[in-house]
């Protein structure tokens, strides 16, 4: 089968994102703020964004930003829901399980990263107030570039820091949740 075959496919398109994020060394909300992420799912909607909130900026950076430019992405597509079909609570379940543990987490916890997930879609210009790709753009003046793909990523290296090893859990929500 042929490449074109697929690039016009958005199912094809979407498949091959959520493998990207499954098959990452770490997930991209990391392993190190998994019990913080869980902690934050639990509680009302007020307090988590609030949480999620004070809780990005211990994310690696480079995390961060692709966390960033795809929760923005998926707000564009909701932008455009009536087309897509995807609401947020559709795209809450496709990529909240692929962002909080990467295909190793329970059902219950499927469930948090979806709502975490749905947090951060609908309060993304909150969370990321920076990140405006394509918010002044229209998608045809975007779709319509032709990037040099093989110049466009870099060295080659992952977009995603391979892990977190030797930083100390923060423990931060469980710790205020103590007091």
């Amino acid at each position: 089968l042929e490449i074109a075959e697929y690039i016009n496919d958005p199912h094809s398109v979407c498949s091959v994102l959520k493998c990207y994020l499954r098959e990452l060394p770490e997930p991209l909300m990391t392993h190190n703020l998994h019990s913080d992420w869980i902690f934050i799912a639990k509680r009302d909607p007020d307090y988590r964004k609030e949480a999620i909130y004070r809780l990005l900026p211990l994310m690696p950076e480079v995390n961060r930003y692709n966390l960033a430019y795809l929760i923005k992405f998926l707000q564009l597509i909701l932008d455009y829901e009536e087309y897509t079909k995807m609401s947020v609570g559709n795209l809450s379940i496709v990529f909240g399980p692929n962002l909080i543990d990467a295909g190793n987490s329970t059902e219950s916890e499927n469930v948090l990263g979806s709502k975490l997930v749905e947090t951060l879609i609908v309060n993304a210009d909150f969370f990321f107030p920076n990140c405006n790709f394509l918010k002044n753009e229209s998608f045809q003046d975007d779709f319509s570039r032709k990037p040099d793909v093989a110049n466009s990523f870099g060295s080659g290296d992952r977009m995603v820091a391979r892990g977190t090893q030797g930083q100390q859990h923060t423990g931060f929500y469980h710790a205020q949740s103590n007091k």
